[in-house]
């Protein structure tokens, strides 16, 4: 979310503007002109009235396709439906110019749960390349599906994929005094969506712990802000920050015991670091600036945050034992709301260019910077687990929609749709 906008809302408090129900759409932005062909041909179902009740071709097809890598032969096209390795006519795919084919059965066992038996095969080479028997119930097939997208992504990258990874997010419903807000759990496609909390206390900023089981965030209540840590598989939660002041951005550390956050005990926000074991904070940052949004580098020594030190929005690093800030984004009036990739290399953030935001990626060793969206207002950049996409929001037709871009190009395809608006998403780290 652009500084100003996100300091509106965490810092000085005030009431957020009453949204009116709408249609949203989780939209995907990837693809590229180098990505790599790849046909995955429906499941073949064996035996009687065991069809699944779920398409899992077309959801992996929707994942590689996602991810910016590959570009899926749209079925229309297909020659035959080949539902093992050893019917495939090669010259046949060789011929529709695809490099690698999906193939796979789907058996319903006596106890309900399904066998899906996938094979990965190499068109050019005319050989299998990988070679899996997955068993789930039938409320889990789309997590299968996710899966066997998995397998594919890693086994042509060699990165692992995160297509059974998981998204939060905020949306908010209603206007007014009915207006209710609520934290948001679903699949990384969108699939799936779940509300693990609905409150009327506007919500901020969620951010996952290390080990996926946990999600902190910010609750508004009143005139004051409170830092809340809840279970996703019980929805426990407990406050962990509700000090003087305002408390906001938190941030967990590589090891899950630290939080970065935001705080203004003294009338003027700066980067603590919280101990989740006692309770103790430290400072980080002491500036008449605004220090804020603050993100950890993968091995936990320092920490990247906007800042308006400089005059205007820019991005800093920071030792998290504390020292003189660094700068790090020069180029552009505007750079906001960072996030690291899991490599530590590659930075997104939130940079203004003639009047709008737009999400960008900054390779930190060979600084180079580039944008990868064109909307009006693009913001709240969070990278995928392993690094190939970043989720975001963008507004479109007066709504708020969550949105991916491929760290590789551009595609637009709408996946999903949502009641209410919805904001400032966060993925999950791989299992």
């Amino acid at each position: 979310m652009p500084l100003t906008r996100k300091l509106l809302l965490t810092l000085v408090l005030l009431t957020l503007a009453s949204a009116t129900s709408a249609q949203v759409n989780i939209t995907i932005t990837g693809g590229s002109e180098e990505a790599l062909p790849i046909a995955v041909v429906p499941f073949q179902t064996t035996g009687d009235n065991n069809a699944p009740g779920e398409d899992l071709a077309a959801i992996i097809r929707a994942d590689l396709n996602r991810s910016g890598v590959f570009k899926a032969l749209p079925p229309a096209n297909y020659v035959a439906s080949p539902g093992r390795g050893d019917e495939v006519r090669f010259s046949n795919w060789r011929a529709l110019g695809v490099d690698h084919l999906v193939v796979g059965e789907v058996s319903r066992g006596e106890d309900g749960d399904y066998s899906v038996r996938v094979e990965l095969i190499d068109v050019y080479g005319g050989e299998a390349l990988a070679s899996k028997l997955y068993t789930a119930s039938s409320d889990a097939l789309r997590s299968a599906a996710h899966t066997v997208s998995n397998l594919v992504f890693e086994e042509l990258t060699g990165r692992a994929g995160a297509f059974d990874s998981e998204l939060v997010y905020v949306r908010s419903q209603g206007a007014g005094e009915s207006q209710e807000y609520q934290l948001m759990y679903a699949d990384a496609d969108g699939a799936q969506a779940q509300s693990i909390l609905t409150t009327s206390a506007p919500l901020l900023s969620p951010d996952w712990s290390p080990s996926g089981s946990r999600v902190a965030y910010v609750s508004l209540a009143g005139t004051g802000s409170r830092i809340y840590i809840q279970e996703i598989a019980t929805g426990e939660r407990e406050v962990v920050a509700n000090f003087d002041g305002v408390s906001s951005a938190p941030a967990f550390g590589p090891d899950g015991d630290r939080l970065a956050l935001t705080r203004s005990t003294d009338g003027n926000p700066d980067i603590h670091i919280l101990d989740l074991d006692t309770g103790e904070t430290r400072r980080v940052t002491s500036h008449y600036g605004i220090d804020t949004e603050p993100v950890w580098t993968p091995d936990g020594e320092h920490l990247l945050f906007t800042s308006d030190r400089s005059g205007g929005p820019q991005i800093f690093r920071v030792a998290a034992n504390g020292g003189q800030p660094e700068r790090i984004t020069y180029e552009g009036g505007y750079n906001a709301s960072p996030d690291l990739g899991p490599d530590g290399e590659l930075l997104t953030m939130v940079r203004r260019k003639d009047g709008k935001f737009h999400i960008a990626i900054k390779n930190l060793k060979k600084d180079l910077t580039r944008l990868l969206t064109g909307g009006k207002l693009d913001e709240s950049p969070r990278f995928s687990p392993n690094g190939a996409m970043i989720v975001y929001t963008r507004v479109a037709e007066n709504r708020e929609e969550l949105a991916t871009v491929s760290v590789h190009g551009r595609a637009n395809e709408a996946l999903r749709e949502f009641e209410g608006n919805v904001r400032e998403p966060a993925w999950s780290p791989i299992d």
